[in-house]
């Protein structure tokens, strides 16, 4: 409250990254990544949930408040072998697909608490192989790294953005 405070007083708006470290949610309640994103009903989607509702209710009538960004650049982690990543048994795998239908669910319910601000994925650029990692996971024969044409790179940034109203992508040279 005191940091939102001292950004109106300022007349600075504020972009919260609901979601910004993914596995923090889920290691909050001791569950891995792929239940957080596939089942709304575990312990650590219904804990993700009260904290956006919570935030998200407290803010959306605050005049500081630019548009949701829903997570930190998740779709760096969809279709790459995170299994034992940092020996934490939060880190799982969890494809793009799942990915996307988290996110589609994760924009309605924001949208369900407020219809005026907009909503952006907060994801990364995509990798340069991100379309046939989706076919073949990283997890499965070491995946598919052919590097992906200009136009499936154009598709993969219109279908990870279909649920939001903003492309994200943060770049990085």
């Amino acid at each position: 409250d005191e940091m939102v405070n001292d950004l109106n007083a300022v007349s600075i708006k504020l972009v919260p990254v609901l979601m910004f470290n993914i596995y923090q949610h889920a290691q909050s309640v001791n569950p891995d990544m792929h239940t957080l994103i596939t089942d709304p009903n575990s312990q650590s989607a219904q804990y993700t949930q009260n904290f956006v509702y919570e935030f998200v209710n407290r803010y959306k009538n605050n005049p500081v408040i630019y548009f949701w960004e829903l997570t930190n650049e998740m779709n760096l982690q969809a279709d790459i072998n995170m299994v034992g990543f940092n020996n934490d048994p939060a880190y799982t795998n969890f494809t793009t697909a799942e990915m996307d239908a988290f996110n589609k669910y994760a924009a309605e319910f924001i949208r369900g608490l407020d219809r005026t601000h907009m909503i952006s994925s907060g994801h990364s650029m995509p990798r340069s192989n991100a379309m046939h990692l989706i076919n073949q996971p990283q997890w499965v024969n070491g995946g598919d790294w052919t590097l992906d044409t200009q136009q499936e790179y154009a598709q993969y940034l219109m279908d990870r953005h279909k649920y939001f109203d903003i492309v994200s992508i943060h770049g990085y040279n």
